[in-house]
């Protein structure tokens, strides 16, 4: 993986944990976790589980085959940017404090790769920690670090974090190609 920053990313896995314990309450059956970033360059999470699927998709009254396109659809969730003022001020107050939009395109894009590695080292670091369960438990959850809107640089991250059994589907609805 590249370089990513350590303060932010030790904040970032503060965030996350705050921010995906506060979902667990719900007692409901998550089976997909994302960290995303997108042109607001603030990270925020989504999830989704078999529960909130349901409702969803009942509420929408979606077929079979729409289903399947809202089942990874981290922007359709209604754990979108989930408590994210409760769980990321610390973190937004740090990325605000650079402000991105006042550098040059080269270091911007730098800089904006330096988030996203510090955002999947974040999860991974999780996911090490056996956040998102171990053995059969771990196999039944994906997580993610995604750039909405999506790009192929998703399916490269989504591979790395993830055992390969775990994202076939994910791989076959929604991975994007190289450009």
């Amino acid at each position: 993986m590249k370089a990513f920053d350590e303060q932010m990313t030790a904040l970032f896995e503060k965030s996350l944990e705050s921010s995906f314990k506060s979902l667990f309450k719900k007692n409901e059956k998550f089976y997909y976790f994302s960290f995303l970033i997108d042109e607001g360059i603030r990270p925020y999470i989504s999830a989704w589980s078999y529960e909130a699927l349901e409702r969803v998709t009942s509420e929408l009254g979606l077929s079979s085959n729409l289903k399947l396109e809202y089942k990874y659809s981290p922007c359709d969730s209604p754990y979108c940017a989930y408590e994210h003022d409760s769980h990321f001020s610390e973190s937004d107050e740090m990325l605000e404090s650079n402000d991105i939009f006042s550098l040059s395109d080269e270091e911007f894009d730098k800089e904006f790769d330096l988030r996203l590695n510090s955002m999947e080292e974040a999860m991974k670091r999780l996911d090490c920690k056996g956040f998102f369960g171990f053995g059969d438990d771990r196999k039944k959850i994906i997580i993610t670090v995604e750039v909405v809107t999506p790009d192929w640089t998703n399916t490269t991250r989504i591979k790395r974090l993830n055992p390969e059994s775990n994202i076939e589907e994910w791989l076959e609805l929604c991975s994007e190609s190289e450009e």
